[in-house]
């Protein structure tokens, strides 16, 4: 038992490393190993990426495309994770981006924790945003802050919603805006704001679209906030 996990593990650091020998040696060995010792959905999955990672785009496709109802969540998650990514790199039909989104989103609720959703997260931010559904873009974005705090993907993926935010509430992004829909992700996700000047000039523009718009409250709202919490 105790060598199977160890030999996933090394598959799988392999596999991210690229490293098609070491990762094709460790899934053989652990496909003789006797039936009932290691998980067979796991070593399928093993066995697509292997693929994926090999250049065999429709092997590796036909492997994760079994494994959507594998009886392992784990499984079930990651295999449907790597399939869209596998299908948007090899730019691939078997997956339409509205069945990529579903299933991301399907990834992003049955399992949690880990790089698994952190990566799901940041491939459903930038599918939300391509296809201009901004606030689902910004809450995938804002669960990632809050349960990934530390990682990597989290910082990158904070830096891409703040330049979405940045060109959304500047110049001609904001006139695509209802005036409506525009308000309410400017007061719900202020902290995608980018920090220093930019961000002061997009208060600006907002709050003199609200001015044009007559909506003198809600522009002097806005002024007020930049006045107590931005200016010195």
């Amino acid at each position: 038992d105790l060598q199977g996990e160890l030999r996933e593990s090394m598959a799988r650091a392999a596999l991210a490393q690229q490293d098609i020998g070491v990762a094709e040696r460790q899934i053989q060995i652990l496909g003789d190993m006797p039936r009932g010792s290691f998980d067979q959905e796991r070593l399928a999955l093993l066995q697509a990426w292997l693929d994926d990672v090999g250049g065999r785009p429709e092997i590796a496709m036909n492997g994760y495309k079994p494994l959507f109802d594998a009886k392992s969540r784990p499984v079930a998650a990651e295999a449907q994770l790597r399939a869209v990514k596998l299908a948007d790199a090899e730019k691939r039909s078997d997956i339409k981006p509205d069945e990529a989104i579903a299933r991301l989103e399907t990834v992003s609720v049955i399992w949690r924790g880990g790089r698994l959703e952190i990566e799901a997260l940041a491939e459903l931010a930038r599918r939300y945003a391509d296809q201009h559904r901004w606030r689902d873009a910004f809450m995938v974005a804002r669960r990632a802050n809050e349960n990934f705090t530390e990682d990597p993907l989290t910082r990158q993926m904070h830096d891409e919603t703040a330049q979405r935010f940045a060109e959304l509430f500047s110049g001609s992004g904001l006139g695509k805006l209802p005036r409506i829909e525009a308000l309410a992700l400017f007061y719900d996700f202020k902290e995608f704001l980018p920090i220093g000047r930019r961000g002061d000039e997009i208060t600006r523009l907002l709050a003199d679209r609200l001015v044009g718009l007559d909506l003198l409250d809600q522009a002097a709202e806005i002024l007020k906030y930049q006045m107590d919490r931005r200016l010195t």
